[in-house]
């Protein structure tokens, strides 16, 4: 089947798409681009999992559709960046069947509700991503302290109870 020498691309942006333009690119020039700018350097997967990476550190100022008092804040208390490797290895993975079965017990009204995104809508287990831990220890087991509300303590030291070497449930009334 023949390649189309021309293509045409239109870039367009979630929050602006009156500001989208047509650009018709060679086919040929455009891989041989693509090829001379990642020739000898670091391979493309690495460099998206990279800036996927660094845009986890970016929360839009300007975002009416999710303006809630401290959001911006609220994003950095959850946040571990994604798409990263030791020793060659990823650390983060999607979860198994079994794992979104749990998951959607444990909570179905997070776990099973769709998120709208500027790009889709889809269910909240497809953007999902386990951390196992790190060196055989949990995160849970990395924790040094938590801190919940005063009527939520005793709760929260229960469901720690099992934890080998548990965090220090901290009382927010005590901040």
């Amino acid at each position: 089947m023949p390649v189309m020498k021309k293509l045409d691309v239109t870039p367009t942006f979630a929050r602006g798409p009156q500001n989208s333009r047509t650009f018709s690119i060679d086919s040929d020039e455009a891989r041989n681009l693509i090829h001379a700018v990642g020739h000898q350097v670091t391979p493309w997967e690495p460099l998206r999992a990279g800036m996927w990476a660094l845009l986890n550190f970016f929360y839009p100022a300007d975002d009416l559709k999710r303006d809630k008092t401290l959001e911006y804040y609220r994003q950095r208390e959850w946040r571990i960046a994604c798409c990263f490797a030791i020793h060659g290895k990823e650390v983060l993975h999607v979860p198994t069947p079994c794992q979104k079965k749990r998951l959607l017990e444990i909570d179905p009204d997070f776990f099973g509700r769709k998120l709208q995104t500027d790009l889709e809508t889809g269910d909240a287990l497809s953007y999902a991503l386990i951390h196992p831990g790190l060196n055989g220890r949990t995160l849970i087991e990395m924790v040094r302290r938590i801190f919940v509300p005063v009527d939520a303590v005793d709760r929260a030291t229960d469901l720690l109870a099992s934890v080998p070497n548990a965090p220090q449930v901290v009382s927010m009334g005590k901040l």
